[in-house]
């Protein structure tokens, strides 16, 4: 089996909401939660935590160590930089790629991004070219070869901040995208870039749990079509998209959890 990787990025500096990685949600941090769910996906050999040395982040690793992930601490503008000195640290074979800020996900859709990842051979796996799933159901697993070889190519600011956008706009790479018939969701949110959105996933978070223990897809996708409200807490933010006009179109697979 390949070695496999986990590597959650964080930290407390967000502009547009301080601190929310630390914030409660239903009497946990956002990053317990985003943990725990990340502990839920099969065949990974390890998870990290990456985030970056000023003091001010002190508080993620204090955090992050109740929970068993290993921390790895780098440069806090260079994020990519943080995924290259852990993947040669580890010598991972394929890696997935989390931020801290999407902390509820249903792990089937990472594992079958791997099992792609892993039987087709592709360089880079996702499921926002184009986006069918919600903002924050977002998958990215990819192979640290490839990886390796996209760092040579331009556009390294960009990179250099949200790390994969070679591995999306460059036809060079194999590419699969995983995506739902169910798409009527797609514009909702569930990654928490702003309070509206904190809002939103605390009480969808509220109604969800009264039902279920185990975050699926097809049970997500039952909460938001019974409660419609929902979607006018963070409205205004709805059309921000996820996927860049230069990302390239992948291979397609359909990945039906409603099921």
């Amino acid at each position: 089996m390949p070695n496999t990787i986990a590597i959650i990025q964080a930290r407390m500096s967000s502009k547009r909401f301080p601190g929310k990685v630390l914030k409660d949600l239903l009497g946990k941090p956002v990053l317990e939660h985003l943990i725990e769910n990340v502990k839920k996906i099969k065949n990974l050999n390890s998870i990290f935590l990456a985030i970056p040395i000023d003091k001010i982040n002190d508080k993620i690793e204090i955090e992050a160590k109740k929970h068993g992930v290993i921390i790895y601490r780098g440069s806090e503008i260079d994020v990519r930089s943080r995924f290259v000195d852990i993947i040669k640290e580890t010598k991972a074979d394929h890696i997935l790629r989390f931020t801290a800020d999407k902390p509820f996900f249903d792990p089937k859709i990472h594992e079958n991004a791997l099992k792609i990842l892993r039987n087709n051979k592709f360089d880079y796996v996702t499921n926002n070219i184009p986006e069918t799933y919600p903002h924050g159901f977002d998958t990215e697993a990819f192979t640290s070869s490839a990886f390796f070889d996209s760092l040579k190519l331009g556009d390294q600011k960009n990179n250099i901040e949200h790390v994969t956008p070679n591995l999306r706009s460059s036809e060079k790479y194999k590419r699969a995208n995983l995506f739902t018939k169910f798409e009527d969701f797609k514009e909702y949110r569930f990654t928490i870039d702003y309070e509206e959105d904190y809002l939103f996933l605390k009480k969808f978070l509220k109604i969800y749990f009264c039902k279920f223990n185990l975050i699926e897809w097809k049970n997500v996708y039952k909460i938001l079509r019974e409660n419609p409200e929902l979607f006018a807490i963070n409205k205004k933010y709805q059309n921000l998209k996820r996927s860049a006009s230069n990302d390239k179109m992948a291979k397609q697979f359909l990945l039906d959890l409603n099921e």
